[in-house]
């Protein structure tokens, strides 16, 4: 367990930049299905969001955390809550710094569209207060 966690610790750098490389090389498979007129515009909002202060991290985090939007199973009624559905329901603010914010205004809109969009027998609206905590997390600095 020492040697583990002594690896892990020393390559910590090394894991990050895994993470972004494989983030980046899922944004054409993110871009894939969408209309050739929406591609150009959902990459601006990646980018904006990947150049913000711990852009990556929020980018990444949200992948880990609801998917790509890629998935049939990340649907429900036709309607995603991934990664690609937050860039679609963004505006590219003026402002880098508020490039974050708008992020995480475009990620509760989604997952409260998934909520509401849910299977009641689900229950969903009970993660949603935690769910949202998540996404505030993001508009701290990130522990890195």
């Amino acid at each position: 367990m020492i040697t583990l966690r002594t690896f892990l610790k020393n390559t910590r750098r090394t894991q990050v930049l895994f993470m972004i490389h494989r983030l980046q090389k899922g944004l054409p498979e993110i871009l894939k299905e969408v209309p050739k007129k929406t591609k150009t515009s959902l990459r601006k909002k990646f980018s904006a969001v990947a150049a913000a202060k711990d852009g990556y991290y929020v980018l990444i985090d949200y992948t880990n955390f609801k998917g790509g939007g890629i998935l049939k199973s990340e649907r429900y009624h036709g309607q995603g809550w991934g990664l690609r559905q937050v860039l679609q329901e963004m505006t590219l603010p003026k402002r880098s710094k508020e490039v974050i914010p708008e992020f995480v205004r475009s990620a509760k809109k989604v997952i409260e569209r998934r909520v509401a969009n849910s299977p009641k027998s689900r229950n969903e609206a009970r993660w949603l207060p935690g769910w949202k905590n998540r996404l505030d997390s993001y508009l701290r600095p990130a522990c890195l």
